[in-house]
């Protein structure tokens, strides 16, 4: 036993010395022109997760029969600011749509285009470095849901408009975040294709935003266009 129990650890070991003979070698090296890809300017540039719930009351098209869409859309995006007030993105992710009680999951992708209207610096001595500002966005995201063996393809147009409240927290930035928001406004939404709104189109936000660092904001919040829904997201900026 003491025999097969060598024979064994000897052939590891050699195994694992052939392993470490055959490793090429690699010099680490600090300089940036060592390497194929280097540090780029990124400014501009901007990257997150979005995740939506929301329960819709729709019809199929050609049909007078009310239907319920209860969508989960989980998406990433990249975005590149045009001006320093314009920005674009282009998302694409998941949709996990119940359509009359039926489960169904399908793309959802398309485009989104931000625009940051207004910045105002509250001058009151009680009130430390707070700002309202007003922004609005419009997007356009194609998405599927399923019912039994059909498949509905359907798109939807939103757009909102939304004031928030800003306020720059003093204290230790290692446990606080830079800044922490309110953000409220209406919001417009519209479908199109297999599925048609049989509901509300106008509804409601509100959310409340973590500006965490300088680069990174979290955020989450409820709407209501039929139903109340929620959603969240974590924002990049590079």
């Amino acid at each position: 036993m003491n025999y097969i129990l060598k024979t064994v650890l000897a052939g590891t070991c050699l195994a694992g010395t052939s392993l470490f003979v055959e490793a090429a070698p690699r010099a680490a090296s600090m300089a940036n022109e060592n390497y194929l890809i280097t540090e780029q300017d990124l400014s501009g540039w901007s990257a997150g997760l979005y995740m939506r719930d929301r329960e819709r009351d729709v019809r199929v098209d050609n049909s007078n029969f009310p239907s319920t869409l209860d969508e989960t859309r989980v998406v990433g995006y990249i975005g590149y600011r045009l001006f320093s007030w314009v920005t674009v993105y282009v998302h694409g992710g998941q949709s996990d749509g119940e359509l009359n009680g039926f489960p169904g999951d399908g793309p959802a992708f398309g485009g989104t285009a931000e625009f940051n209207l207004m910045s105002h610096l509250i001058k009151d001595p009680g009130l430390q470095d707070d700002r309202i500002r007003v922004h609005s966005t419009v997007s356009y995201t194609s998405s599927e849901a399923e019912s039994g063996s059909t498949t509905f393809d359907y798109s939807e147009i939103e757009a909102d408009l939304t004031v928030s409240l800003i306020n720059e927290l003093e204290g230790n930035k290692a446990f606080l975040p830079q800044a922490i928001g309110l953000t409220a406004g209406g919001l417009l939404s519209s479908l199109q294709g297999d599925l048609e709104e049989d509901g509300d189109t106008l509804g409601y936000s509100i959310s409340l935003d973590l500006l965490w660092t300088e680069h990174i904001t979290i955020h989450a919040g409820v709407e209501s266009l039929d139903n109340t829904g929620a959603f969240a997201g974590v924002h990049l900026a590079f």
